[in-house]
């Protein structure tokens, strides 16, 4: 039966037409309710009208389902509605390996690659007592990024299909079961006692996989003949031609093709999972079996080709040791370029992905936890979570993994374990650009936040805190984003100018500080040294990319003139070999939108832009004001609920943020900094008219007392964190310290009767939110007991919002006779329609909504996979020389 599009299964909607063949035709679906692409395969009429036949598919079914593998696309259900019974699948983009196969040969790494990949799909299956019957490469999906996905497992034991099809590579003669006398599977993969009619076990599938490799070393296949009997006679009595193998198969794929396609089921290779370590082996380092071993038990024919082979090999290599005498360089080695998964990680984290100098693992951050990823292998391990980490780098043997956490510096093994307190700091660790590295002489070498007192070390097996490097606070705000350069050279880091941003790359030689680039008004970041003699770096203005500039280690000095790696890369690092992980960026944008209760989207504020930021209700909800950007215009807009217009507050170049509003609703606050300069507290009217006052210096998230007397907010303490400081609007306007503790306090908010500050601190050892009595202090309650972030009161006062994770939560707050806390319980989750709840929000004065900012509909930023290059030079080698 073939569906058209539109046609529902259930909660299914019919899209397109995929494919169709003797087990069904299949289609590309949308499942409502998850809100997911699916595959639907529609079995054959004949088969639904068995009821024998549903009943034992629907028993193996739930045994297919319960594989769970990245390497098996997966069966979701079973769905039937008017008389159409189906499949819900995985929908597995990409090509199949047979599209790979007909465009000739694959070479022989990316060859055993793949056949690792299925190796270990089958592995998994045949423990589970699951085959799969019909292994052939229109089974095998390959994405562009070399992920593999074997499709249709097991199907073939439940379904029957008496029809023919002229291309024998994907026609499946099946039959019911597997008893003695039918025949199951693909003609051209069958292995001999399928093809006579025998019963099978998984060396069925083990046949099948060798013809698989076979055909990708080859280009053609193993078996084949112009009529079905042609086939089934050449897979029961004809070789396969060892002849078409490429030369430079390894001697160990030789061997593991003759395991797979003996004709003996008794002396076939016994278990899919000694393939799958053989691979490993081979693509991990030298190869430990030699040809020799595998010629032993070739036929005489091969034997006679293999030895023809290790003669050439033999000449050619004397030759090559010939060549090289005389040869001043090695010949370089080819351009490699890998796309790494890595799901849900933003652009805009200020975490960057790192990779191990031994070139085998990165790490990244990604929600709240820290991963590994190992690049041989298609999925990444936890290694720790729910603690929010930040800033990973790795120990010089590439065992270990420093990060920060909770104002702490940890370090944990690449394998995992329990992770370790390196050092405790009571200074502020946190900020958007910092960093740190791990020296070979055993220090851990940490870059302070802005405006702290510049770049700290400790041991690596703990301690105290000690001043590395000192900045020149007249004139430098602070350093960031530290790379090691080898054999103990020294230290690249940026350096922030009061007077202009990030512009200089700095090296620091163990004696003295060296400019090594400054470009005046750009803005560089994440030096990182390649051992192709360069400086890799990432402008984020004029021409944004990932730039290199020559530079010889030998000399210390720069080379040459800088050039362009990747436009608009970012992330840049390099292994020790020389291998370049980066990421391409995406086109960010971010909208304003006014939520329920539910979280679900009421209306939008304003036009979405590349940056968004911090909105804030009007006091009678009229009106939101919020920070938006773009690439060179950004500032405080006012969007009026009502009208849908934008008026632009601010205009100048300084970065305007944080607003907030007088009680009144006539006057905004908001945070104000020049390039690297320490911030400030300053108002405007909120009609955009009249001059800007300033109100308190080192000031940040300011936020009015209900009787629009004063302002709370967070002040930089240089070597301490953050404090809560009060001004007052009327008389000398001196800042008073208003809470003065351990770490970072911030956000402060008051309650809307003034008695109370809600705010946030990690006192406690991570984020959690507080509440204080303003102003004598005369009481202090901690609210969220298990992570907490950016307060928020309703008008009334009666309950008061707080950040957890990906959720709003909501608390009950009652203070006659005393102040006490309710149950906390989340309203609804950021990961909703990519809400950025940690972008900050806002609540309305009827409490029934919140404006939160979203990543817009088509935006860009998430980022789905990494690149990583091998020999990244070569590819400017000839360009330079010119």
């Amino acid at each position: 039966m073939t569906l058209t599009a539109g046609t529902r299964l259930g909660h299914y909607e019919i899209r397109s037409q995929l494919g169709a063949g003797g087990m069904g035709e299949v289609y590309r679906a949308r499942d409502s309710k998850l809100n997911r692409e699916v595959a639907i395969k529609v079995l054959p009429e004949g088969f639904t009208e068995d009821a024998e036949r549903v009943a034992r598919f629907q028993r193996e079914a739930q045994v297919l389902a319960s594989l769970n593998h990245p390497n098996i696309a997966a069966i979701y259900g079973l769905e039937e509605s008017d008389g159409v019974r189906a499949l819900v699948m995985e929908l597995v983009e990409g090509p199949t390996l047979a599209d790979r196969i007909a465009a000739g040969p694959i070479p022989v790494d990316e060859a055993m690659a793949i056949a690792k990949q299925i190796a270990e799909a089958l592995e998994v299956a045949h423990e589970r007592g699951i085959i799969h019957r019909d292994l052939k490469p229109a089974n095998v999906k390959v994405t562009l990024d070399g992920a593999v996905k074997v499709l249709d497992f097991g199907l073939a034991k439940v379904l029957t299909d008496d029809s023919d099809a002229a291309d024998l590579s994907h026609s499946p003669t099946l039959i019911k079961g597997t008893q003695a006398g039918m025949i199951l599977g693909t003609a051209a993969y069958m292995s001999p006692e399928q093809a006579k009619g025998k019963s099978v076990d998984k060396r069925s599938d083990i046949w099948a996989f060798g013809c698989l490799l076979f055909e990708m070393l080859t280009g053609k296949q193993t078996f084949s003949g112009e009529t079905l009997t042609d086939t089934l006679a050449a897979v029961v009595r004809a070789e396969p031609d060892w002849d078409a193998l490429p030369a430079t198969t390894p001697g160990v794929t030789h061997r593991l093709l003759l395991r797979c396609l003996i004709k003996d089921q008794k002396r076939r290779l016994r278990d899919i999972g000694e393939a799958r370590i053989l691979f490993e082996e081979a693509l991990s380092g030298p190869e430990d079996v030699s040809v020799a071993t595998a010629i032993v038990q070739l036929p005489v024919r091969s034997r006679l080709w293999v030895g023809v082979a290790i003669a050439v090999a033999i000449t050619g290599l004397a030759t090559a040791l010939v060549v090289r005498l005389f040869e001043s360089q090695p010949s370089q080695p080819p351009v490699r370029k890998f796309a790494i998964p890595v799901p849900d990680l933003k652009q805009g984290e200020r975490t960057p992905p790192v990779i191990s100098p031994d070139g085998r693992n990165i790490v990244y951050v990604a929600g709240s936890s820290l991963w590994v990823r190992e690049l041989d292998r298609l999925e990444p391990t936890e290694l720790v979570s729910g603690v929010s980490p930040a800033f990973p780098f790795w120990s010089p043997d590439s065992n270990s993994i420093a990060y920060l956490a909770n104002q702490k510096i940890w370090r944990v093994g690449v394998t995992g374990g329990q992770p370790a307190i390196v050092a405790q700091a009571s200074f502020n660790l946190g900020g958007t650009t910092p960093g740190g590295v791990w020296t070979e002489d055993g220090k851990i070498v940490f870059v302070q936040a802005a405006n702290g007192t510049g770049i700290l070390s400790v041991s690596e097996q703990g301690g105290d805190f000690k001043e590395f490097l000192s900045r020149d606070e007249k004139s430098e705000s602070d350093f960031h984003k530290p790379s090691l350069l080898p054999g103990g050279k020294g230290l690249l880091y940026i350096v922030d100018h009061n007077d202009g941003g990030p512009d200089t790359i700095e090296a620091w030689t163990g004696q003295t500080r060296k400019t090594i680039l400054h470009l005046k008004d750009e803005f560089l970041d994440a030096p990182v040294y390649s051992p192709s003699g360069h400086i890799l770096y990432r402008r984020n203005t004029g021409n944004p990319g990932i730039w290199a500039l020559p530079f010889s280690l030998k000399e210390f000095k720069v080379t040459g003139e800088p050039f362009l790696v990747v436009a608009d890369g970012s992330w840049p690092s390099v292994s020790s070999d020389g291998t370049l992980l980066y990421a391409e960026e995406g086109e960010s944008s971010f909208q304003a939108v006014q939520l329920n209760r539910k979280g679900e989207v009421e209306s939008t504020l304003g036009e979405s832009a590349v940056w968004l930021r911090h909105p804030r209700f009007s006091p009678d909800g009229s009106r939101v004001a919020l920070f938006k950007g773009e690439q060179n215009a950004s500032g405080i807009f006012v969007t009026d609920l009502r009208s849908k217009r934008d008026v632009r507050l601010t205009f100048d170049r300084r970065l305007t943020i944080h607003p907030s509003w007088s009680p009144s609703g006539d006057r905004i606050y908001y945070e104000s900094r020049e390039g690297g300069a320490r911030p400030e507290i300053r108002s405007l009217l909120a009609d955009g008219s009249g001059k800007e006052e300033v109100l308190a210096q080192d000031g940040m998230q300011p936020y009015a007392a209900p009787d629009g007397k004063g302002l709370l907010f967070t002040t930089i303490v240089a070597g301490q964190g953050f404090e809560l400081h009060y001004v007052p609007l009327e008389g000398d306007r001196k800042p008073i310290a208003f809470l003065e503790a351990p770490g970072n306090q911030e956000q402060p908010v008051f309650s809307p009767d003034g008695r109370y500050v809600a705010y946030q601190s990690n006192e406690s050892g991570r984020s959690e939110i507080f509440l204080m009595a303003f102003p004598a202090q005369e009481g202090k309650w901690q609210v969220s007991t298990n992570g907490g972030a950016t307060p928020r009161w309703d008008r009334t006062g009666k309950k008061l919002y707080f950040v957890q994770g990906e959720s709003l939560m909501e608390v009950e707050v009652s203070t006659q006779p005393k102040l006490s806390l309710g149950t906390q319980r989340p309203l609804f989750s950021g990961a909703m329609g990519r809400l950025r709840l940690d972008l900050w929000y806002d609540v309305s004065p009827d409490g029934k909504t919140f404006a939160v900012v979203r990543e817009a509909p088509g935006d860009k930023s998430f980022v789905h996979s990494l690149r990583l290059v091998e020999n990244w030079y070569a590819e400017f080698k000839d360009k330079q020389k010119k």
